[in-house]
């Protein structure tokens, strides 16, 4: 079908699909055609995220016309709103913040909001909230609260008054008593005008990011799911955490020994940790003894070994969000590589008596992973199903690795189903054509196996893939 003739309701698919993530449609998106252009201008949706923030480029006057023209572009569509008042600029005065302001509430009224976003870092400057907005919070979702004021000489680990001018707003979110969803804190407590929202039978998700979180009753969420957590020092001690019910999807950041001693994750049944430290200073693994997802970040394979979790069924390892490199020779870079493939080597092989990890679908991030030792891991996991992989540049697809699944006498995880790669090459390369030889030998070698299809991919657009159909 011509690209042309594709319905309309199609081509707003795609476009919502594509901005699905709040950014607001480019100019470069617009000139690709009339048609283009026309939908861009005329999807409500898409233009939904409004930010009022003075860190935004650009002089006062034109921010504004900027945000009087998304309102306009958005209609009556539920907004997404952002409020920033970090005044970091020359350029930006408390006038202009609150013409500002003053344009949204006249725009689009409080009733129009999905999600709001406050950021409330200045404090003691300007008009209160909700001496501009009037209204009912009827359509709000969700609210993330991000900041960290706090009356002076006041203890920030004990709830108490909110001094900053976003105070009157959020007693207007309670009495509005809005169907929330997800509710966020990054914050030094929990504002004190916010505790009623802590006893909202609606919230499912709920990320917190402070000191302390003492005044939290979870018994107060029925339909909560999700929680992230923010470990700090007090955390560890906190009788809070010892009472997360079984059914709530736990991540922990700054994950610590002194976490893993507590009972918090005696019932967990899903794990994310995105940091770590001192893990190594545990005494014995960490029971988990009815977790079923695991996702680690960084994730080393080493560090599988201070974990018991029997009844892990999806297990992640990925890689650092920032990276750090080191200023080290390439000697010493190629010596630290090859001590750590060695030890992941000999955890998978000759320790293997210290797993206790048994997944059954297994997404990785292989930077610095040799093929070599890729292999040792999925030798050790006859009962891997499911297996995502992220390529690095240095990794070998084209050498013990497609050759271990082709063994007929002992292949490569022999319960395989799929195999899912994102690669670094791109379709036209001579890389791409290589591997498709490569993967149509390895369905051949699996016919009437349970491998159902391999996949590979380097971005959204150039994807391709072979099913077991063409081959049984």
């Amino acid at each position: 079908m011509p690209i042309r003739t594709l319905p309309l309701e199609i081509w707003r698919e795609i476009l919502e699909w594509l901005y699905a993530d709040g950014e607001i449609p480019s100019r470069n998106h617009a000139l690709v055609s009339k048609q283009w252009r026309h939908l861009l201008l005329t999807l409500p949706t898409l233009w939904r995220k409004v930010e009022v923030d003075t860190t935004s480029p650009g002089k006062p006057e034109v921010i504004h016309n900027r945000l009087e023209r998304r309102l306009h572009h958005a209609k009556k569509t539920t907004l997404d709103v952002v409020l920033s008042n970090t005044l970091r600029t020359l350029d930006f005065t408390q006038r202009h913040y609150l013409d500002l302001l003053k344009t949204l509430a006249k725009l689009a009224p409080i009733e129009q909001w999905r999600s709001l976003f406050i950021s409330d870092d200045h404090v003691g400057n300007g008009t209160p909230l909700h001496a501009i907005f009037a209204g009912r919070f009827t359509s709000l979702r969700a609210l993330i609260v991000h900041g960290y004021a706090y009356s002076p000489g006041a203890n920030i680990n004990a709830s108490g008054p909110y001094t900053g001018s976003s105070s009157g707003l959020f007693e207007v979110i309670v009495r509005s008593k809005p169907c929330l969803q997800y509710l966020g804190f990054n914050t030094s407590h929990i504002p004190f005008e916010l505790e009623p929202l802590l006893r909202l039978p609606s919230i499912s998700t709920f990320s917190v990011t402070m000191y302390s979180i003492n005044n939290i009753s979870y018994e107060s969420f029925p339909k909560l799911r999700e929680i992230t957590i923010n470990t700090e020092q007090s955390f560890a001690t906190s009788q809070s955490l010892s009472k997360i019910p079984s059914q709530i999807n736990v991540t922990i950041l700054r994950f610590t020994s002194k976490i893993a001693k507590t009972t918090l994750l005696k019932d967990i049944k899903v794990l994310h940790i995105d940091q770590f430290s001192d893990l190594r200073q545990n005494d014995g693994p960490l029971e988990l003894p009815a977790l079923h997802t695991l996702r680690i970040r960084p994730g080393e394979p080493n560090l599988l070994r201070y974990f018991k979790a029997p009844q892990v069924q999806v297990l992640s390892l990925l890689k650092a969000h920032n990276q750090v490199e080191y200023a080290v020779s390439e000697q010493v870079r190629k010596m630290f590589q090859a001590s750590i493939q060695a030890s992941i080597v000999s955890l998978f092989q000759t320790d293997k008596h210290l797993l206790a990890i048994y997944p059954v679908t297994l997404t990785m991030d292989l930077e610095k992973i040799t093929d070599g030792t890729l292999v040792a891991m999925l030798a050790a996991w006859p009962q891997l199903k499911h297996l995502y992989l992220v390529l690095d540049k240095h990794f070998d697809c084209f050498g013990v690795f497609p050759m271990r699944f082709m063994d007929t006498e002992s292949p490569l995880c022999p319960k395989l189903e799929v195999l899912h790669m994102v690669v670094w090459w791109n379709k036209d390369s001579e890389n791409w054509q290589r591997w498709h030889e490569v993967a149509k030998t390895m369905m051949r070698t699996r016919k009437g196996g349970s491998l159902e299809s391999i996949i590979w991919k380097n971005n959204w657009f150039d994807v391709e893939s072979l099913t077991g159909e063409t081959y049984n």
